[in-house]
């Protein structure tokens, strides 16, 4: 795999007009953000049963939804106690 893995860097840093780090980190970030390992995104790319530009895009997968706010609660009007 560190073939494959060289061989998808040329591959992206060809297309993308960026150097070799770049590269791997477009790579490295893909397989994270997809959950695959680096050697099978490396791999795949080389197949070109995975696209350059998908892995280029820097996709992340959706984000979870915000949590939802407490409920406000209003305040209290102060009590008012009347003297006599």
């Amino acid at each position: 795999s560190r073939i494959s893995i060289e061989q998808a860097k040329g591959m992206i840093s060809e297309r993308g007009h960026v150097d070799m780090d770049e590269a791997f980190n477009r790579l490295r970030s893909f397989a994270r953000n997809n959950n695959r390992g680096l050697t099978e995104v490396a791999e795949s790319l080389v197949a070109g049963t995975t696209s350059i530009e998908s892995v280029w895009e820097r996709r992340r997968p959706p984000a979870p939804p915000a949590p939802a706010a407490p409920p406000s609660v209003s305040p209290t009007p102060p009590t008012v106690i009347k003297r006599p």
